[in-house]
């Protein structure tokens, strides 16, 4: 039960102020904003991390492709100087 239920039902039977169980309802407002707000942040944090994986795997596919026509350049120039 969280602060706000309690002080719910201490307000029904009146031993609760008015004040104090807006107060209440405000906490746990602001906490579950606060945790929605985390929430999204951890999302928001996880595309980022998928968008630089994808980025990686482009350039190491890049890369391989670069090498490879090196490679290839490499050895064409070496059969033609021995021509």
């Amino acid at each position: 039960m969280n602060s706000y239920e309690r002080d719910s039902l201490q307000k029904s039977s009146l031993s609760i102020s008015t004040s104090e169980l807006e107060k209440s309802k405000q906490t746990l407002l602001q906490r579950a904003f606060s945790f929605s707000s985390l929430k999204s942040s951890i999302k928001n944090n996880e595309s980022a991390i998928l968008s630089m994986k994808e980025t990686g795997l482009d350039l190491q596919v890049q890369f391989d492709k670069e090498l490879h026509q090196y490679q290839l350049d490499f050895d064409e120039a070496a059969n033609t100087s021995s021509n």
